[in-house]
């Protein structure tokens, strides 16, 4: 057995397709978790007022998106671990 970054265990007996779905879940989890932070910085931009996020943030936060989009294209798929979530984000989320 192995371990995949978000603690899941997958067994030599779980299939691809399954273990697909549940990479897939988690990736779709993470992008879920973080998408109201997108969608309050942009809110905040359009009103002129002060951001939450840093603009650098944003721009992290949307290359880290993008990137979970990416990752079941990526070889090795879905045994490869996920991309990192930011630390301020993991942090922003609590």
């Amino acid at each position: 057995m192995s371990t995949i970054d978000w603690g899941q265990t997958i067994t030599p007996t779980m299939h691809a397709v399954e273990r697909a779905v549940n990479a897939r879940t988690q990736r779709d989890t993470c992008i879920a978790s973080a998408m109201w932070i997108v969608e309050r910085h942009r809110g905040q931009v359009q009103l002129g007022g002060k951001t939450s996020i840093t603009p650098e943030q944003y721009t992290e936060l949307l290359t880290y998106q993008q990137a979970l989009r990416d990752w079941p294209t990526r070889v090795g798929w879905p045994e490869i671990s996920m991309p990192p979530e930011p630390d301020w984000l993991t942090d922003l989320k609590k």
